[in-house]
């Protein structure tokens, strides 16, 4: 019987038994890519080593489309990049930054001494900001996609 694996994205329920699954790269700039996306929605994983990586998983659900071929086989530099509810619904990475530096893919370093009236306050402004024109949001998406093209780029050097 094979063993159970686990997606590592904190909150995500994916495992081998439901989900295709994707092994941390061996090659370390595409590991260093990997992790600057997945470090603001799992802290545990930057003080592992290089061989405690090796042994993660994340599950295609954190994955855009442009991280696959035609026939649904995962890019040799593909990265995950979806980890809000609506980032994984929409299959679009979306990022909205508040004032105080909070972003969504940061959520689980969040400071949990709010009080309500913060909380509120903060929420008020990330609503706001989320109901961004369709030709902002757009916009925001093709430089997000421009960025990680180049990063990619990077990687592939």
């Amino acid at each position: 019987m094979s063993q159970l694996r686990r997606c590592c994205v904190v909150g995500c329920d994916g495992t081998n038994k439901t989900h295709r699954l994707f092994k941390f790269p061996r090659n370390d700039k595409l590991r260093e890519l990997w992790l600057s996306f997945l470090i603001p929605v799992n802290v545990m994983l930057s003080g592992l080593s290089k061989e405690q990586l090796l042994g993660r998983y994340v599950c295609h659900k954190h994955f855009d489309r442009h991280q696959f071929d035609g026939t649904g086989n995962r890019l040799a530099h593909g990265y995950p990049c979806l980890f809000t509810p609506q980032e994984i619904l929409y299959g679009v990475p979306l990022r909205s930054i508040s004032d105080n530096g909070l972003t969504d893919h940061n959520y689980s370093q969040q400071p949990t001494d709010f009080d309500t009236e913060e909380i509120n306050s903060v929420t008020g402004e990330a609503v706001g900001k989320t109901m961004a024109t369709t030709l902002e949001s757009v916009e925001l998406i093709n430089n997000l996609f421009d960025k990680c093209f180049h990063i990619t780029l990077e990687v592939q050097r």
